[in-house]
């Protein structure tokens, strides 16, 4: 059911639907009682999209945290982009500060809708995200500027100190 609190459209859709079905019956029958029902109906989706902004899955919260190391990255503080990086991979942390210490980053962007899977082992909830990325920067040397950097990435997070943090990613060509 997690898809509910996901996406507005099933909601509204299943809404239209059932709004359509209430007027007909409400031209056919000219009952008060279809048209209480359509009320009910509205105010059943508003309290739903309510609830549907309201709660975060954790998947909404990876996306969000893969939108956050975007904005980071342009900020050109490795520090504040090795803070994603969860404490079970320090090497990824000390090769994120060194590769980010030799480049300027104008942007970072996340395009499209990056696929999201959840899983748990034990306790311990883990996260894979399947997204294509884009970074423009320039070499802090100045021998290379406005560099575009666009891969498929697939990133791997856990759930650690109530975030989600990378522990390990790989990239390719996207196709």
């Amino acid at each position: 059911m997690n898809w509910l609190l996901e996406e507005p459209l099933p909601i509204v859709f299943v809404t239209v639907v059932a709004e359509a079905i209430l007027l007909g019956a409400l031209i056919q029958t000219g009952r008060r009682s279809a048209l209480a029902a359509i009320v009910a109906v509205f105010a059943l989706c508003g309290a739903a999209l309510i609830v549907e902004r309201a709660v975060v899955t954790d998947r909404e919260a990876v996306v969000a945290t893969l939108g956050q190391i975007a904005r980071d990255l342009e900020q050109n503080n490795p520090s504040v982009v090795a803070a994603h990086i969860a404490s079970t991979a320090p090497d990824l942390q000390q090769t994120t500060q060194s590769r980010l210490a030799r480049v300027m980053i104008k942007k970072a962007d996340v395009k499209g809708k990056p696929e999201v899977t959840i899983y748990s082992q034990g306790n311990v909830r883990f996260a894979e995200a399947d997204l294509k990325g884009l970074v423009v920067g320039d070499d802090q040397k100045g021998f290379v500027q406005d560099f575009k950097y666009f891969r498929r990435f697939l990133v791997r997070f856990r759930h650690e100190d109530g975030a989600w943090k990378v522990y390990e990613y790989e990239e390719e060509s996207p196709l």
